[in-house]
């Protein structure tokens, strides 16, 4: 176990011991853009840990170098791991992306970004859960 200090936005820290159980980082998913010398990406990191007390934290940050966006980073916290890829499941991943302007013009630009980072985002859930124990939906 070790001590873990978390920053989600608009909130103040969360601390607890806790080791990590797992963690997928999305494909970086690369816009060159105009300026081909400096481009600009964006991406999804998750992480599940298991504190000193059994409970589950769950974090997701939105990372971007796109001008004008934002990082973002939720915190979570559930009794059990299942809830906690619920909780990755119901995430809109295109919550802190700004995107193109709302005009006709980019309409199509728009979509295929969407279409690009939640694929991107389901990848990278299904890679979490590789690893992530006591997860699997059992059918009978």
């Amino acid at each position: 176990m070790e001590e873990i200090k978390l920053h989600p936005t608009g909130r103040r820290p969360i601390q607890f011991n806790g080791e990590l159980l797992s963690q997928a980082e999305a494909d970086r998913l690369i816009s060159k853009g105009k300026r081909r010398e400096n481009p600009k990406a964006r991406w999804h990191e998750l992480a599940v840990w298991k504190t000193a007390k059994g409970k589950i934290v769950a974090q997701i940050a939105y990372r971007t170098s796109w001008p004008g966006e934002a990082e973002a980073v939720d915190v979570s916290v559930f009794d059990q791991a299942a809830d906690a890829v619920q909780w990755f499941e119901d995430h809109d991943p295109m919550s802190h992306v700004l995107g193109f302007p709302p005009a006709s013009m980019y309409e199509e630009s728009q979509r295929q970004l969407t279409v690009s980072i939640t694929d991107n985002y389901r990848h990278t859930i299904s890679r979490l859960c590789e690893s992530l124990p006591d997860v699997v939906e059992v059918i009978e």
